[in-house]
């Protein structure tokens, strides 16, 4: 189950427990990340150049990105690395945008974004306590709570 919480429930998550994971690329969690939060890539850079990530890389590059993304195969391994007891362990997803499971205008399902994404990956592996947290690292900034930043 992917449960959606507000930042006010960060910090009791954490008291249960709860692994903190920004799964946004590595470049934007050194720029900024919520203290405490572990890194594990959803997303990678295109690392290869065989026709099909070659094709990705001119697909981006065509809508003025120099730098596209591919999944990161080992996003279940580092995970499960990082959490002892997927069955009861709680995991707090976060990306820039959060997420969100209540209807909107566009999509009756909610706001897919890469953590949702993940969570649902996660979820499929047998991870249990799953959240997302609402809003995401660009709404918790937006709201001058504290970062950490790695020089």
């Amino acid at each position: 189950m992917v449960r959606v919480v507000a930042p006010q429930e960060l910090a009791w998550l954490r008291d249960k427990g709860a692994v903190l994971l920004d799964i946004r690329p590595e470049e934007s969690y050194v720029q900024g990340h919520l203290p405490g939060a572990l890194h594990v890539s959803f997303y990678q850079p295109i690392a290869g150049w065989t026709p099909w990530q070659v094709a990705r890389r001119v697909g981006y590059a065509m809508f003025g990105i120099s730098q596209g993304t591919e999944a990161n195969p080992n996003f279940l391994e580092e995970v499960s690395e990082l959490v002892s007891d997927p069955a009861s362990t709680p995991v707090v997803l976060y990306c820039n945008l959060g997420g969100s499971l209540e209807p909107t205008k566009t999509d009756p399902n909610g706001q897919q974004t890469r953590s949702m994404v993940a969570a649902y990956e996660l979820a499929q592996a047998g991870f249990k306590a799953l959240h997302v947290l609402k809003g995401g690292y660009n709404d918790w900034v937006a709201n001058d709570r504290d970062i950490e930043v790695i020089e």
